[in-house]
């Protein structure tokens, strides 16, 4: 279950040593110091705080340690404050042991860098600590992305932020660790990581808004380190290039605009509002990512997607284009291009809600040594029929067939990549829709060192 505390709902804390009132009564100083200043929106720092629960007591509660609200309460309210007095004020009423000694500066950044993710989302009004038993899948996601990092992961416990404008469904979260005797704290180890991922890609972001190449380059060459595959450093600078132009082209959000929406140990996200469509008449917003990969250095997860090429909606005969994927075809058109078939199969009769058409028509596979044909169609007699080609289908290793000219069953991984650069972004499957038609290609690529083209099919999809 959710353990619920409403913000500015906290129960007063006993202060019952001096060290403790010199800490609070120095933070109600800085307080009255800064009453004028304003925090996010306008509230002033002693309102925010007092709103918080902070200007009422929340220093240490029993132990020389604050409560878990109280410690959850006082890491949040900083998420509000844009003052780097009123952020050390709420540092100083935290004992070290709870902030794992980092020093004030490691702090504040960190702050300011979470602060990001109440950006456009309202009023932050509550947190809900999540209880152990439900932060396991979340904790159970970055253990798959960093497992040498699963002891400190299966401390923190994860925050959700509660905030006034509820139309945005995605949770929000922000963490800390408890201790084996139950103790909060801010694991300094933990705040370090976020901060790296955070900072690479600032630095990122910066490259791609300067188009420096040469950075892209370098930046994106670190998520091949724990890939099952490699890529050329020709294939890596294709696609930074390929990257300086998507940016450049479509995405229309300034870097300043970029929101965090997630945080953690494993990965920041960031949202672009901004970013023109495939067809370039409208706006969408998108997504990119960084995570740690498994050998510890920073992958981006940009999810360009590559568009089919129409090129490649044609199957090639020794460098001569024959038939295309979605052509209306006839057996005696095949005989006279291919030959005689190696196998043809009548499948069942469709529904002509799959087919649409009442009358009999069939699925036809018509197999050759090296291609094969999905047909759409009416059988005419035993060796006749005719009908829409909706797959075509290499799979074998071929001097003669190819897509486009340019696709064919042995080529390297690398040599595909350089076609389309952003392919392993989708698994190698590349869309495009013409006329209304969706088509879809796969690449299949061997499993062994060669890393070859296995297979490739193309298909129109309903």
């Amino acid at each position: 279950m959710y353990h619920d505390r409403r913000i500015g709902q906290s129960r007063t804390a006993v202060v019952v040593r001096y060290c403790n009132t010199k800490r609070f009564l120095a933070l109600m100083c800085v307080i009255v110091l800064a009453a004028t200043t304003l925090l996010s929106a306008c509230a002033p720092v002693d309102g925010v705080l007092r709103r918080l629960g902070i200007a009422k007591g929340a220093g240490v509660d029993s132990g020389d340690v604050l409560s878990e609200s109280n410690f959850v309460r006082v890491i949040t309210s900083c998420l509000l404050m844009d003052d780097s007095e009123a952020i050390k004020a709420a540092y100083e009423t935290i004992p070290s042991v709870q902030l794992d000694n980092m020093s004030l500066s490691t702090f504040t950044n960190y702050v300011q860098m979470l602060s990001g993710l109440t950006e456009g989302r309202g009023l932050l009004s509550s947190f809900k600590i999540i209880s152990s038993e439900e932060a396991i899948p979340v904790q159970d996601a970055m253990v798959e992305s960093i497992p040498n990092q699963e002891d400190l992961i299966r401390l923190s416990i994860p925050v959700e932020l509660v905030f006034s404008d509820q139309s945005q469904t995605d949770p929000v979260f922000i963490y800390f660790q408890r201790a084996e005797d139950g103790m909060p704290y801010l694991s300094k180890s933990w705040v370090d990581q976020c901060l790296i991922l955070f900072q690479y890609a600032d630095h990122y972001f910066q490259a791609v808004n300067s188009q420096n190449i040469n950075a892209i380059y370098s930046m994106i060459s670190n998520s091949y380190l724990d890939a099952s595959y490699s890529l050329s450093d020709k294939s890596i600078i294709l696609k930074a290039r390929e990257i300086s132009r998507y940016y450049l082209s479509r995405v229309k959000s300034e870097p300043s605009e970029y929101r965090v929406v997630a945080l953690n140990i494993s990965r920041v996200e960031f949202n672009q509002p901004s970013v023109l469509t495939n067809d370039l008449e409208d706006y969408e917003s998108r997504r990119v990512g960084f995570f740690m990969n498994s050998v510890g250095t920073v992958s981006v997860d940009e999810h360009i997607i590559n568009t089919l090429s129409t090129r490649d909606y044609y199957l090639y005969d020794d460098y001569s284009r024959t038939i295309g994927i979605g052509d209306i075809a006839t057996s005696g058109h095949f005989n006279s291009l291919f030959g005689s078939p190696k196998l043809t199969t009548i499948g069942r009769l469709l529904d002509a809600s799959e087919s649409g058409d009442s009358e009999s028509i069939r699925r036809i596979i018509v197999e050759y040594a090296e291609v094969s044909f999905v047909i759409v169609g009416k059988v005419l007699s035993d060796d006749n029929w005719e009908g829409t080609i909706y797959q075509i289908r290499i799979s074998e290793q071929s001097e003669d067939f190819s897509l486009g000219n340019s696709i064919y069953v042995g080529m390297s991984r690398d040599e595909f990549m350089k076609l389309y650069p952003f392919a392993d972004e989708t698994d190698f499957y590349i869309e495009n829709i013409t006329d209304s038609q969706r088509y879809m290609l796969h690449a299949d690529f061997s499993q062994d060192e060669s890393d070859t083209l296995d297979s490739v099919t193309l298909e129109l999809v309903d």
